[in-house]
């Protein structure tokens, strides 16, 4: 059997009612990778980056997107807050070991960014932006496998 590594990317467009091609908004995008905000004016996407991904921002109505996410390692699973102001990501980038859960205001950076959870990735968010339900990472079979973090 045959096996690529290879990663799926897509670009992501806007067409009319029609079918016909508007605009592209962004291009290179992992498969899987995006996250559009609750208010609809931003795009959080993954695109590879060599061995990494990264996130980046797409600003909707400027036609923009900003690398969000400068770190080596996968950067992916992507969740808006339900106030579009933070956004929670998956990463394993260096020294930690496991996917963690991580989350930073949107429109700043990832540098400021801080731990959800270790061994968790992201998956969702409750009514209250500030907490975000997480996946365990780690589990195989039965056990703990959705969290609340506040």
């Amino acid at each position: 059997a045959y096996h690529s590594d290879a990663r799926v990317v897509s670009d992501i467009v806007e067409r009319d009612r029609r079918g016909r091609h508007v605009r592209t908004l962004a291009a290179g995008v992992e498969q899987g990778g995006l996250a559009l905000s609750p208010d609809g004016k931003w795009i959080a996407v993954s695109r590879p980056d060599g061995l990494s991904s990264n996130l980046w921002i797409v600003d909707v109505a400027r036609d923009v997107a900003s690398r969000f996410t400068t770190s080596e390692g996968q950067h992916a699973r992507a969740h808006w807050s339900p106030d579009a102001v933070t956004i929670g990501y998956g990463t394993n980038r260096s020294g930690l070991g496991t996917m963690s859960a991580f989350a930073a205001k949107a429109r700043a950076s990832a540098d400021d960014e801080k731990v959800i959870a270790t061994g968790f990735v992201p998956v969702g968010w409750t009514r209250d932006p500030a907490v975000a339900l997480c996946q365990n990472a780690t589990v195989r079979g039965p056990g703990e496998r959705i969290a609340i973090f506040r």
